[in-house]
């Protein structure tokens, strides 16, 4: 049976809401990988992706933070000594990279090419998104970053992410909670609508709650 998800808050609680502007056009920044943002690739060798299931209940009343029904999509990553602060915890700006791997990864994983999109004159952007922090991640701690769809339509996609700390010797421990709104621009970086392909591919069997 799949392991039991204990949520700990972090006091002090810090919700972050950011809306990434394109510094040029003042539309949302791409999420293809761009020259300042950290690559995929740079996680490639340290990273495995899998599809990790949920269970909907923890014993001893544990709480299990999340509404979705569907296993997510999985990538399993570690802390890195240069990802951390003065106070020996994982930078907050930092948590955003991690996101935005874990969305490659998953767009991959279903079949589109962010790389692709881009050659035919199109790009998939992030317009939103919200983290909440609940705890901290420190040097050397393992971790998944899940993706799940809450939502595909014509306008826009939303992504259901969470951020899992993983011990031998304690039950996994959510220390962040994301959704992320991303939509498709034209070369003009205007808004169009998303193809219907593209959204089937996303409401897959696997990874969707829709």
């Amino acid at each position: 049976s799949a392991p039991a998800i204990v949520s700990l808050p972090f006091r002090p609680s810090l919700a972050l809401r950011t809306a990434a502007v394109h510094p040029r056009s003042h539309q949302p920044a791409l999420e293809c990988p761009s020259a300042i943002q950290l690559r995929s690739s740079q996680y490639r060798r340290n990273t495995t992706c899998s599809v990790a299931a949920v269970g909907n209940e923890a014993g001893g009343g544990a709480e299990v933070p999340t509404t979705a029904t569907r296993r997510p999509f999985s990538v399993s990553m570690a802390v890195r000594d240069y990802e951390l602060d003065q106070y020996g915890v994982v930078n907050n700006a930092v948590y955003a990279n991690f996101l935005q791997h874990a969305r490659h990864e998953f767009l991959e994983a279903c079949g589109i090419s962010a790389d692709g999109i881009a050659r035919a004159g199109e790009a998939l952007a992030l317009s939103e998104l919200t983290m909440r922090f609940r705890a901290p991640l420190r040097s050397c701690d393992k971790f998944t970053v899940d993706v799940r769809v809450g939502a595909a339509t014509a306008a826009r996609l939303v992504l259901e992410q969470q951020i899992i700390r993983l011990a031998p010797d304690h039950p996994p421990q959510v220390v962040l909670d994301a959704t992320a709104v991303v939509v498709v621009l034209d070369d003009r970086y205007r808004p169009k609508r998303i193809s219907a392909d593209l959204v089937k591919r996303l409401k897959g069997p696997a990874y969707s709650s829709t």
